[in-house]
């Protein structure tokens, strides 16, 4: 879970984890890097991790993956 929190950190990005549950909640705060962040997310899907999205903006919906 750290090697993922990690990975966010020089995004502006914070995050807490459940190790019981492998399970890491992400904090996009809105001077973080969303592109980015969003990029790593789709990224990471290939063999890393699955992901779900909770409470999001505009600005988030707006993003491509790409």
């Amino acid at each position: 879970m750290q090697a993922v929190l990690d990975l966010f950190a020089p995004l502006g990005i914070e995050g807490e984890g459940l190790e019981r549950f492998g399970l890491v909640a992400l904090n996009l705060p809105p001077e973080a890097d969303l592109a980015g962040a969003k990029q790593l997310l789709a990224k990471g899907q290939v063999g890393w991790w699955e992901y779900e999205e909770g409470c999001i903006t505009e600005d988030w919906i707006a993003l491509d993956p790409r």
